[in-house]
């Protein structure tokens, strides 16, 4: 099975207990994935700023080539002041909103859109970092496609055209995202897939079928959302499980080369393109 790149996965945020973060990043050299974007989830912190000091020594202490990369989900807190200060992090990708509204732009279940401020932290993560657009609504969405200057990235998501969920890109945001060189990332959250606790390999695979087939297979990789839903497919926990969809593929007609690209290569050129200044 190819290597993989993970364009999202909340083990930073949420391994507890008898998993620790130290303990998760060493079980990960036994498994087939070779770069982990590790997502610092800010929406329940009150005061996000001393506890992204704290997750990201975490993070220096632990984190090897393999778990390299973080990101920020839900940039609700961004101030003239700490903008800066957050960038300063190197993260990946910021987004810049969870599910609800706040006052850079609307998220999934909100109303509103990108607002003034919005605009203005846009462009100054962009200066350094990428907007992650996977919790926007459309309006906020469509608002950010007009502004930005960067390849559009949604690093986890599900298609609308299957299952008409408020977090699933419809056909026409992904036609926006493929025509900017961008990168859609496809999730493995069932409640987004089928609407069910429990969706199938089965069902990830004929997502996957409908994307190639109409956007091609260069603009899509795995944003899986590991430890940000307990609502996987059945029979995926770990990135071992994820050769049961490396079979499906197989099995449905997909070469060795396009698999690759599917789990690692388009993921690895999209931030090497964006990134090579």
């Amino acid at each position: 099975m190819p290597q993989i790149f993970d364009l999202h996965n909340d083990c930073l945020t949420s391994t507890k207990g008898k998993l620790s973060y130290a303990r998760y990043i060493k079980s990960l050299q036994q498994q087939p994935v070779t770069q982990v974007v590790q997502v610092i989830f800010t929406t329940e912190y009150t005061e996000p700023l001393p506890q992204i000091q704290k997750l990201y020594q975490t993070f220096c202490q632990h984190a090897n080539t393999q778990t390299k990369h973080i990101a920020i989900e839900d940039f609700w807190f961004a101030t003239k002041r700490n903008v800066p200060t957050i960038l300063q992090y190197n993260p990946l990708y910021i987004g810049l909103t969870w599910n609800d509204t706040n006052r850079l732009a609307g998220g999934a279940f909100g109303q509103g859109g990108l607002t003034p401020w919005g605009e203005q932290v846009v462009k100054q993560i962009e200066q350094t970092s990428l907007v992650d657009t996977a919790h926007l609504n459309e309006k906020s969405f469509y608002a950010f496609a007009n502004i930005t200057q960067k390849p559009i990235l949604c690093s986890h998501t599900a298609l609308a055209s299957f299952y008409k969920h408020p977090r699933n890109l419809t056909n026409a945001q992904i036609q926006t995202i493929v025509q900017s060189n961008g990168l859609v990332g496809l999730c493995f959250v069932s409640e987004f897939i089928n609407g069910k606790k429990h969706c199938t390999v089965q069902d990830i695979a004929q997502e996957i079928d409908y994307f190639v087939e109409h956007f091609g297979i260069e603009h899509i990789a795995l944003g899986t959302d590991f430890y940000g839903t307990k609502k996987l497919p059945v029979g995926i926990k770990t990135y071992e499980d994820i050769s049961l969809l490396y079979t499906k593929l197989q099995n449905r007609g997909y070469t060795e080369k396009q698999i690759e690209q599917l789990f690692f290569q388009n993921a690895q050129t999209f931030f090497a393109n964006v990134y090579k200044s």
